[in-house]
C-alpha cells in the first residue's frame, strides 16, 4: 500500500519516499518548500487503512517514527479501506494543514 500512496503523490506533484518502520509505514512528501509526514498502518480492529498525516514542525521530536507521528497532538487521522478514497482524503488533508498551520493568520505552530 505504502508504494501506490508514494507513487500517487509523485503523480500529484510531490516529491515522495516511504519506508518501513515496524508495525507502518512512514512517507515523507515534498511540494516546493512545504514538508509533510504520514505514517500508514492496517486496522486493527476494523479492516480499514489508518494514517496519520501531519508536519515535522509540529512534532515533539525532530527523529520521525510512527509513535511520535501517532500521539502528537497534532495532525490529522484518516481511516479508509478503499485505497482511492485514502488517498483523497490524505489530500484534503494535507491542503487543512497547511490551512491551519501555515497561513497567515493560522494557529502559531508550537
Amino acid at each position: 500500500m505504502v508504494e501506490y500512496v508514494v507513487e500517487w503523490l509523485r503523480r500529484t506533484g510531490y516529491r515522495a519516499v516511504g519506508r518501513r518502520a515496524g508495525e507502518c509505514y512512514l512517507v515523507s512528501a515534498q511540494r516546493g518548500d512545504r514538508v509533510y509526514v504520514m505514517s500508514f498502518a492496517r486496522g486493527s480492529m476494523a479492516d480499514v487503512y489508518v494514517a496519520k498525516v501531519t508536519i515535522p514542525e509540529l512534532l515533539p521530536s525532530p527523529e520521525w517514527s510512527c509513535e511520535v507521528l501517532e500521539y502528537s497532538p497534532h495532525g490529522y487521522y484518516v481511516l479508509e479501506g478503499e485505497p482511492g478514497k485514502l488517498l483523497s482524503a490524505i489530500l484534503r488533508k494535507l491542503e487543512l494543514l497547511d490551512r491551519t498551520y501555515r497561513e497567515p493568520g493560522a494557529t502559531p505552530v508550537g
